[in-house]
């Protein structure tokens, strides 16, 4: 299940929802789509990055001022996942890795549980 190590987990399909939150409740952060389980996280406390494109965060994000949100708003978007560009989802196509790595480092950076597993104190 790692992807690459240092507590990245894919547990896309593999868990029930039960077990998705127990998961979530021990996350420093989230990274997801508009999705479900974005919205779990959410519910369980842990900060969120959240990737929009065919939906509006304005009306389907995350409350709160923890969370991240990257969102391209290309004349087609919102489609609410009934593209116009023949399913290459440009609008999420357009969000840059980049921007998110650095959401990504603002929340743990904002995180007071200490280093990360593999981590050296600093």
């Amino acid at each position: 299940m790692p992807i690459s190590g240092r507590g990245l987990i894919d547990s896309l399909g593999r868990l029930s929802l039960r077990h998705l939150a127990a998961v979530m409740e021990r996350c420093r952060l989230v990274v997801g789509a508009d999705t479900g389980p974005l919205h779990l996280a959410v519910a369980l406390g842990v900060p969120v990055v959240g990737l929009y494109g065919p939906d509006d965060p304005r009306y389907t994000g995350p409350y709160g001022s923890s969370h991240r949100i990257h969102y391209r708003q290309p004349a087609c978007s919102p489609c609410y996942r009934q593209p116009t560009c023949q399913g290459r989802y440009d609008c999420l196509q357009a969000i840059e890795p980049e921007e998110v790595l650095e959401s990504i480092r603002a929340i743990l950076k904002s995180d007071d549980r200490g280093p990360l597993p593999g981590e050296r104190p600093r």
